[in-house]
């Protein structure tokens, strides 16, 4: 049993039994705060030989206890067995019909009335010249995809979303949601199709979907236009970085602080990696070893413009080793 401590989003469970295809199933054994609710845990990130660690979607109200357990923790893959010979070959079937017509039944529809459609089929009686033929139709279910969405840095505003969809076949209707103006929403009957929402002038994370029918059933599709924070990372020599040299680093987006890079220290230099300090305090393992890092917490204001209090986190000693491979949870 261990516990998820208040006010966290994140924590990391130390088991060296996890592998990479480990499925980790974890219970809560009190009733969470008013905030955890159901669908709480946003996903469960693995370190192999190391443990893992559980993401929350939102900040953790009380102390909660939980249990969890390890599904695949793998053995070791056996010898492959050596390949079976070819089976007997199976006696010839007889010959089959659909339907066995007498060729002197001239009756009008007597194909027809000897089937009965069931659901997604349908039957069609073609009768040229009196010979009398019948038509199968399967039916098909609508589907549709929806894209558009992109993942942009927060502080950025994005004036214009072009949306594109595909369908595999035509509708009857499709209509797009918010935030797309009301009058432009109805896209009427028809099959692919695109659409850009000019002026959107978007500074948050906004959803779009698609919702079409044809005229039996529908499907939806949706894309999001992201707005998310960088991780800085890299190597530097100096004790102290100003904004420039934390944006000189190398960057990616991130929306937690888990992450595994390699760094290159080759001529001594320190190991820094910055990242929103609303992510929590970082664990650190370099080569497998649990590592203390020095964190300076600091205002960085990004390429967009915008201004975060940064977690910036320093090894304690320079480094020199080519190829130091850091795993933060």
């Amino acid at each position: 049993m261990a516990t998820f401590p208040n006010g966290t989003t994140d924590f990391f469970v130390s088991d060296s039994t996890v592998v990479g295809d480990s499925k980790v199933f974890v219970e809560f054994i009190q009733v969470p705060g008013a905030q955890m609710g159901a669908g709480s845990i946003q996903w469960i990130e693995l370190f192999p030989g190391v443990g893992f660690t559980i993401h929350l979607n939102t900040v953790c109200q009380d102390d909660v206890e939980f249990v969890y357990s390890i599904v695949g923790t793998a053995g070791t893959k056996g010898d492959t067995g050596a390949s079976g010979g070819p089976g007997p070959k199976g006696d010839t079937g007889s010959g089959g019909y659909l339907i066995k017509v007498d060729s002197a039944d001239t009756t009008a529809d007597f194909i027809a009335s000897k089937l009965v459609a069931g659901a997604g089929v349908s039957l069609t009686t073609n009768n040229i010249g009196g010979n009398e033929s019948i038509t199968i139709g399967l039916y098909l279910g609508p589907s549709v995809s929806l894209s558009g969405g992109s993942i942009n840095e927060i502080g950025i505003t994005i004036a214009n979303v072009p949306l594109t969809w595909t369908c595999n076949k035509s509708m009857v209707s499709r209509m797009l949601s918010t935030p797309v103006p009301v009058g432009d929403r109805n896209r009427g009957p028809g099959q692919n199709g695109s659409y850009t929402h000019n002026g959107a002038n978007l500074t948050s994370t906004t959803t779009y979907s698609i919702t079409v029918s044809d005229g039996t059933n529908g499907a939806s599709s949706s894309t999001s236009v992201q707005f998310l924070n960088r991780r800085y990372y890299g190597v530097n020599p100096n004790t102290i970085l100003t904004n420039s040299q934390i944006l000189a680093l190398n960057k990616e987006f991130c929306s937690a602080r888990a992450n595994t890079h390699t760094y290159d220290c080759t001529g001594g230099s320190y190991i820094w990696l910055c990242y929103p300090d609303s992510f929590g305090t970082a664990t650190f393992y370099v080569n497998g070893l649990e590592t203390t890092f020095t964190k300076n917490i600091q205002a960085v204001t990004n390429d967009s413009g915008y201004i975060e209090n940064f977690g910036c986190y320093r090894s304690d000693n320079l480094q020199h080793g080519s190829d130091i491979t850091v795993v933060v949870v």
